[in-house]
C-alpha cells in the first residue's frame, strides 16, 4: 500500500489545515529526505558539501525531535518539510497528543513545496 502525503497538521484545537504551496522559499525547522540520516541535525534541506549534516531519514526521527522542541518550550510553530521521493516504513508511524504542539503553536508535517512524496508499507521482518 502506498500513501501520498500532501499535508499533515497536528493541532490540539480543530481549525482549518495549513496550506503549504510552492512559492518564495519556505524555511522549515526540520527536514526529512530519502538519503538523509537520522544521526544528522535534520535542520538542512539537503546534505551539506562535506556530507556531515543534512535532513533526517525518517518521519519518526523528525516527529521525536519536533516533540522535544515543543517540550523544551520552542515558543513557535514547528514546520517539518518532507522532501520528494519514496519512503518505506516497516512499522506503523504513530502520532499522539504529545505531537500536536500546544494551544498556541502547532507542529506541521508537509511535503516540500513542488515535490511529491509517497510512503509504502511492507511486512515487518521478525
Amino acid at each position: 500500500m502506498v500513501l501520498s502525503l500532501a499535508l499533515l497538521v497536528l493541532r490540539p484545537s480543530v481549525g482549518a489545515p495549513l496550506q503549504v504551496r510552492p512559492g518564495p522559499a519556505i524555511k522549515g525547522d526540520l527536514y526529512v529526505a530519502p538519503g538523509g540520516r537520522d544521526t544528522w541535525s535534520g535542520t538542512l534541506a539537503e546534505a551539506n558539501a562535506g556530507g556531515s549534516d543534512g535532513p533526517f531519514a525518517t518521519l519518526e526521527r523528525a516527529r521525536d525531535v519536533a516533540r522535544n522542541l515543543v517540550r523544551a518550550g520552542a515558543g513557535r510553530d514547528i514546520l517539518v518539510l518532507v522532501r520528494g521521493g519514496e519512503f518505506e516504513l516497516d512499522r506503523a508511524l504513530r502520532f499522539g497528543p504529545a505531537d500536536g504542539g500546544t494551544e498556541r503553536h502547532s507542529i506541521t508535517f508537509a511535503t516540500y513545496p513542488g515535490e511529491r512524496t509517497s510512503y509504502g508499507w511492507m511486512a515487518a521482518k521478525r
